[in-house]
């Protein structure tokens, strides 16, 4: 039977969710500011079109959202149905770099042990093969008796060309398995690099919303409201305040939404 399976959180949508219910409020606010007098028609006519813009964004947010989940079900093709939750997005564990467990390495390494193998026995046919052997028979006269015996006997290979091919050959399959793993291993690990360096950017920006950002963008929506509420700032200074708060917030799920995307590519890598 068909049935739903809850999996990751979207950011983007908690935050035009909150902005839309911020605006929604203070076009109440506007609205009733200008029927009684305190706000001229420009503050109202700037608290609907803002309004209307983060309306008109978090349409589009679900749309797309709509739009994924019939693409995820189209590569799924599955009876279950899953749902992306608002739980927040949390950082991706990074697999380091290891050599000497990677899957491909140890692929090269295996069949390089396989391509020595080889050769060893191709060599192993040019040695002079050694043959001993001990047996008993009996006379068909009489007066029946047993009579013991052995042999030895040496067989040397007469046809050296074809021994020395497949040793040539054994040679050089080695010696590319040995370049094709030195090859991988060097763009493995230069590509590791690389996206070690992009993370580290990610990383930062990260870690500056964790460590100072949140409660920035916190304290700067606080203490808006409450200026706004007491008259000390106009409708325009408090979007302004509002809008730069959130970019802080916005700003900080891209990075992390980035970080994870390196990070997944970085474990790719690994397996």
């Amino acid at each position: 039977q068909p049935h739903v399976v809850l999996i990751v959180g979207s950011g983007q949508m908690c935050i035009r969710d909150s902005l839309d219910s911020l605006y929604t409020a203070f076009e109440y606010a506007a609205t009733r500011r200008f029927e009684q007098g305190e706000s001229n028609y420009l503050e109202k006519l700037t608290a609907e079109t803002k309004k209307k813009e983060i309306s008109i964004q978090l349409s589009q947010i679900r749309e797309s959202i709509e739009r994924n989940y019939i693409v995820l079900n189209q590569w799924l093709q599955s009876d279950t149905s899953y749902i992306v939750g608002q739980d927040s997005f949390q950082r991706i564990s990074l697999i380091p770099l290891d050599s000497t467990t990677h899957p491909i390495l140890n692929y090269y390494a295996n069949a390089l042990k396989l391509s020595n193998q080889m050769l060893a026995l191709e060599k192993q046919k040019l040695l002079p093969d050694i043959n001993a052997s001990v047996f008993r028979g009996t006379n068909n006269g009489s007066g029946v008796q047993s009579y013991g015996g052995f042999e030895v006997g040496v067989a040397i290979p007469l046809w050296f060309g074809g021994h020395m091919s497949k040793i040539e050959a054994a040679k050089t399959g080695e010696s590319i398995l040995e370049a094709e793993r030195n090859n991988y291993k060097i763009q493995l690990i230069s590509r590791y690099e690389a996206l070690l360096s992009d993370l580290r950017q990610y990383e930062e920006e990260v870690t500056y919303y964790e460590s100072t950002g949140n409660q920035l963008a916190s304290e700067t929506l606080f203490y808006a409201n409450i200026a706004y509420q007491n008259g000390e700032i106009n409708f325009l200074q408090y979007t302004q305040l509002l809008e730069n708060a959130k970019t802080i917030e916005s700003n900080y799920l891209k990075s992390l939404l980035q970080y994870n995307v390196t990070v997944l590519e970085i474990n790719y890598l690994m397996n």
